[in-house]
């Protein structure tokens, strides 16, 4: 797993680096018993005056993981954010980055979930 993983944040990194964005990566994975494996990757920037970009990139997570939808599709129950878009899933795979528009976000963790499904 942690292979496969390493190999889609590499793949994010590099494209957030080639479009000048900076934030922070996230995949998780849901088990056959519903448990949750997460990780999350700082690419350049943790934080500003906006925002905490860890917290974001959790909330589109695990808002994912709840509604089985892309972030920022559905209603935000307390604690999550609403309309942040930028994540994508797959199966059991949830991969999202956080620190630039939701689109951007979104173009970046479509990268790290294609090497997820075929790797």
């Amino acid at each position: 797993m942690m292979e496969k993983w390493n190999k889609a944040f590499e793949a994010m990194s590099t494209k957030a680096t080639a479009m000048g964005i900076v934030g922070v990566m996230a995949i998780a994975e849901k088990d056959a018993n519903g448990k949750i494996s997460m990780q999350l990757v700082e690419h350049g920037k943790e934080f500003d005056s906006w925002g905490n970009f860890y917290s974001i990139a959790c909330s589109k997570l695990m808002e994912m993981v709840r509604t089985g939808q892309p972030s920022g599709t559905m209603l935000p129950l307390a604690g999550e954010f609403e309309n942040f878009g930028g994540g994508t899933l797959n199966g059991n795979y949830y991969v999202t980055f956080s620190g630039a528009e939701g689109d951007q976000d979104l173009e970046v963790a479509e990268v790290g979930m294609n090497i997820l499904l075929n790797n």
